[in-house]
């Protein structure tokens, strides 16, 4: 065999392997990136509970006893939901984390007076997450 049909095979199989070797390297990359951003919000999932009391979910409770410290954690949490709602329109976060955290947003709406109330407050900024719960409500 010819040094040209070696180096016309070799090119050949780097023009066929290169490709496919980097998109086995993202795909590996891309759920790398998706496993991070889910830890992330786990993390700041637990930050925000952590700092709220521990019964403003509870029926009852309405906007007059809520400290700012607490209206601010609330703030978070919506804001935490608005960007777990957007990554998951963008497919960064996979369908089944995404329907098992809005079914827990859904409920922390769905009781909560104090959040539904802060949420009223500032939600022209969260467009995208008062479509969603107009969605919820729609369903309800």
């Amino acid at each position: 065999m010819s040094w040209d049909a070696v180096t016309a095979l070799a090119t050949v199989a780097l023009a066929i392997g290169v490709p496919f070797t980097l998109i086995f390297q993202w795909k590996g990359t891309n759920r790398a990136l998706r496993e991070a951003r889910y830890a992330q919000y786990v993390t700041r999932y637990q930050e925000i509970f952590s700092n709220l009391p521990y019964n403003i979910f509870a029926e009852g409770n309405n906007i007059s006893q809520v400290d700012e410290k607490t209206k601010v954690w609330l703030v978070t949490y919506i804001d935490l939901c608005a960007e777990e709602l957007f990554d998951y329109r963008r497919g960064s976060i996979a369908k089944q984390v995404w329907e098992d955290w809005a079914e827990f947003i859904a409920s922390d709406f769905k009781r909560s007076s104090p959040l539904r109330d802060v949420f009223n407050e500032v939600k022209g900024d969260y467009r995208q997450l008062n479509d969603f719960l107009n969605e919820l409500r729609a369903l309800s």
